[in-house]
């Protein structure tokens, strides 16, 4: 029988499985001479960052276009490392993670894939359109990561999953549980700002009850001088609406596909690794460091800052 195959992410996984150890012991090694562990620890994170390139390069079955490339390695390298952290490192049993944060950045690496996938299909508009629900995606976990108010949004969104449910249903015995929790809810919450879609934010945002919260006070707490970055939201945003549906005619595909580059190398990359860093940080100090500095490497051998600008 033919061994089954195993998917790329898998495959870096496994090899960060039994290289990151090696790197953890640096410090044992080298008793406490930090030049000679700060000289180790980045000659050792530029090999491991040349190996994982040339298995990338070697072991995966499809030819990327030159074009895509570089953001199919991101995908499968962040994808690797979540398995690795997750899979194979002990102490993650013992500490579940916040699942709103959690759920937030798997969806964030998900859409960030299928942009990948859709522009590699020529599909232009689509995935600008999904990337600006990355961009929202990105912006709400990185702004819970900074801010305890992982349970308010747990709340709001289950209010907004079930709100429009007919009262004499919610009463019905198999519904109990629901009803229940949506009346704590309502209870708890003034009702505007639950009929908001970013008034869980309110107590962080800071703003008397009678002002609306907008997206853009999210983002100004967690990003500074990000005139460029309102302007990606906004200029992505306009292609939600009908009206901009002459931007698919072909002479209008090469704008199209160096804005998403655009938005992808600037905002995408940087904000999806700060968020993947933000996220195992405290549990998981060495290894989020150790990603961090090979992410930076990696994405640098294919001329792409990882910083946030």
């Amino acid at each position: 029988m033919e061994e089954t195959r195993k998917d790329m992410a898998q495959i870096i996984s496994d090899y960060l499985t039994y290289k990151i150890p090696e790197c953890k012991e640096l410090g044992k090694l080298h008793g406490i001479d930090k030049e000679i562990i700060d000289q180790k620890y980045e000659y050792f994170c530029e090999n491991i960052t040349d190996e994982i390139i040339n298995i990338f390069k070697n072991e995966q079955k499809k030819l990327f276009e030159p074009n895509f490339e570089s953001y199919n390695f991101y995908s499968v390298f962040v994808f690797s490392f979540f398995i690795y952290i997750i899979r194979f490192t002990a102490e993650y049993k013992d500490k579940k993670p916040n699942i709103v944060p959690y759920n937030l950045l798997i969806s964030a690496l998900q859409k960030y894939k299928d942009i990948v996938h859709l522009m590699e299909n020529k599909q232009y508009e689509s995935a600008t359109i999904l990337f600006r629900a990355l961009y929202e995606n990105l912006v709400i976990l990185y702004f819970i990561n900074y801010n305890d108010c992982s349970d308010t949004f747990s709340d709001f969104s289950f209010y907004k999953l079930f709100k429009k449910m007919p009262k004499n249903i919610r009463k019905e015995q198999e519904f109990g549980e629901i009803d229940k929790k949506l009346s704590f809810i309502e209870n708890k919450y003034p009702e505007k700002d639950l009929n908001s879609n970013y008034g869980w934010a309110r107590k962080k945002i800071n703003k008397d009850s009678n002002i609306k919260i907008y997206f853009t006070d999210l983002l100004d707490k967690v990003i500074e001088n990000n005139v460029n970055i309102k302007y990606i939201y906004e200029e992505s945003s306009n292609l939600i609406h009908s009206t901009s549906s002459i931007l698919i005619d072909s002479h209008f595909v090469p704008l199209l596909e160096n804005n998403l580059k655009y938005y992808i190398e600037y905002l995408g990359i940087p904000i999806i690794t700060r968020c993947f860093y933000d996220f195992f940080c405290d549990n998981y100090y060495t290894d989020a460091n150790i990603f961090l500095r090979i992410c930076e490497l990696c994405m640098l051998r294919y001329n792409i800052n990882i910083n946030i600008r």
